[in-house]
C-alpha cells in the first residue's frame, strides 16, 4: 500500500485521547456518564432498569455512547465491561478476535504499510476491541495469565495503529527508513539522474579516447594531477595532511551535492548541467588514463570511493530533478503548490546523502591515497557502494518498483 495512502488509516498519537488509553478506554465515557447522571438527578430522570432487553433508559443510551467512544458499534464489549462474566467464558468468546489481531501484528512485522488497506482497517477495529477487553480483564482478573497475554498483544499492536509524530525527528529512523523510502517513492528520478551521469561519462570517455589533448582541457587545474600516474595516487598529499585533505574532499563533495539539488529550481536544467559537468570530467579522466595504458592507476585512484560518491550525486540530482519536474509538469496543481509538495522530500534526499559523503571523503583520503593496488581498493568500493544500493533496495518505499509514473 503506498505510503501516502497509509496515512489515511494510521491514527496520529494525539488523536488517541479520543479513544481513552490502555488502562481505561472508557475514561471519557465515564466523565460523560457522571455529567448525565447529575443532570438526570436534577430532573428526576435517572432511572435504572434491570432488564435491558425489554426496557430502555439513560443507561442504554450511555452504552451506545461508550461503544461510540471505542470507535465501533460493538455493544457486547460494553455489556461485558459493566455486567461481568466468567473468565473462561469471556476468553473463549474473545479468543478468535485476539488470534486474528495476533496474526495481523505478525504479518505487519512492525510496519503497518506492509498490510493491505482492508487489513489496516481491520487492525484498528481489532486493536480497539482488544484494548477494551484488556481494561475489563485488568479490573476483574489482574493476575490471570490471559490478562498478561492480552496486555502483551495490545502493547505490540499499539504502535501499528497510533502513529507517533515524534518519530519524524528521530535521526535513526530517518537514516534507516525515511531516507530510503523518500528516494525510492519516485524512483524514476533516480533512474534519469543515473542515466544522465553515466551517459555524459561515456561521452567524455569516448572524447578522451579520440582526442585526448582537447578533452583533458576541461579538467580543472586542481584535478589535473589525476592525469599524471607518475605522481602516484597520493596526488602530492603528505600523509600528515590526510585529515585536512579529507575535510577538503568532504566539503567539495557536499558542495556538489547541494548544488545538484539547488539548481533543480531552474526547471531541472541546472541539475542536468551539473550531471553533465561531473560525468564528462570523470569520463575524460578515465578515458585518458585507460587509453594511455594506465587503467590500473585509474582504479587505484577512484575505485574505493568513486561508486559511493557518484551514488550520492545521483540521489541529490534526483532531488533537484523532482523540483524541476514540479515546475515543468505541475499537473492539476499550481506550480507553487506542486513545488511545495516536492520540496520537503527533495530536501530529505539531499540531507540523507550527507553522512554518506562524509564516508566517501574519509575513504578517499585514507584508502584511495595510500598507494594500494587496484584489487583491494576495488573491493572496498564494491562493498561500500554496493551496500548503499543494497540498502536502497531493501528499504525501498512500499510499491516503489510498481510505480513508474512521474
Amino acid at each position: 500500500m503506498p505510503a501516502d495512502r497509509l496515512e489515511d488509516h494510521v491514527i496520529p498519537e494525539e488523536e488517541s485521547e479520543r479513544h481513552g488509553n490502555l488502562e481505561d478506554p472508557y475514561r471519557g465515557s465515564r466523565r460523560r456518564a457522571k455529567r448525565d447522571n447529575r443532570h438526570g438527578d436534577e430532573y428526576g430522570n435517572n432511572e435504572r432498569v434491570d432488564d435491558r432487553s425489554s426496557s430502555a433508559g439513560p443507561e442504554t443510551s450511555e452504552s451506545y455512547r461508550k461503544a461510540e467512544a471505542l470507535g465501533r458499534g460493538d455493544l457486547d464489549a460494553v455489556g461485558i465491561h459493566e455486567a461481568g462474566v466468567k473468565i473462561g467464558t469471556f476468553t473463549s468468546e474473545r479468543q478468535e478476535d485476539w488470534t486474528q489481531l495476533e496474526g495481523l501484528v505478525a504479518k505487519a512485522r512492525g510496519r503497518p504499510d506492509r498490510l493491505p488497506a482492508s487489513d489496516i482497517l481491520l487492525l484498528g477495529r481489532l486493536y480497539r476491541a482488544a484494548a477494551a477487553d484488556l481494561s475489563r480483564l485488568r479490573s476483574s482478573h489482574p493476575d490471570h495469565p490471559s490478562t498478561h497475554q492480552l496486555a502483551g498483544l495490545v502493547t505490540r499492536a499499539r504502535p501499528l495503529v497510533y502513529r507517533s509524530d515524534s518519530r519524524r525527528g528521530n535521526p535513526v529512523r530517518f537514516m534507516t527508513t525515511t531516507f530510503w523510502e523518500t528516494c525510492t517513492e519516485r524512483s524514476v528520478f533516480l533512474a534519469v539522474a543515473a542515466a544522465l551521469l553515466i551517459g555524459f561519462g561515456v561521452l567524455g570517455w569516448i572524447w578522451a579516447t579520440v582526442d585526448t589533448p582537447a578533452a583533458v582541457g576541461i579538467v580543472p587545474g586542481e584535478f589535473s594531477s589525476a592525469l599524471n600516474p607518475d605522481g602516484g595516487t597520493s596526488m602530492g598529499v603528505d600523509p600528515g595532511m590526510q585529515a585536512e585533505f579529507s575535510t577538503f574532499l568532504i566539503t567539495n563533495n557536499v558542495t556538489v551535492a547541494v548544488l545538484a539539488f539547488g539548481v533543480g529550481i531552474l526547471f531541472g536544467v541546472g541539475t542536468v548541467f551539473v550531471l553533465a559537468q561531473n560525468g564528462l570530467m570523470l569520463g575524460v579522466v578515465g578515458g585518458a588514463l585507460v587509453s594511455g595504458g594506465n587503467g590500473g592507476f585509474f582504479l587505484e585512484l577512484a575505485a574505493a570511493h568513486g561508486l559511493l560518491e557518484l551514488s550520492c550525486i545521483v540521489v541529490s540530482a534526483a532531488a533537484g530533478l523532482r523540483l524541476g519536474w514540479a515546475l515543468v509538469h505541475p499537473g492539476s496543481q499550481s506550480r507553487r503548490a506542486a513545488l511545495a509538495a516536492e520540496a520537503r522530500p527533495a530536501v530529505l534526499m539531499t540531507v540523507g546523502v550527507m553522512p554518506w559523503l562524509v564516508v566517501a571523503g574519509i575513504i578517499e583520503a585514507y584508502v584511495s591515497r595510500r598507494g594500494l593496488s587496484a584489487l583491494p581498493v576495488t573491493i572496498v568500493g564494491v562493498v561500500v557502494g554496493g551496500g548503499f544500493w543494497l540498502l536502497m533496495w531493501l528499504r525501498r518505499a512500499p510499491g516503489a518498483i510498481r510505480r513508474h509514473a512521474v
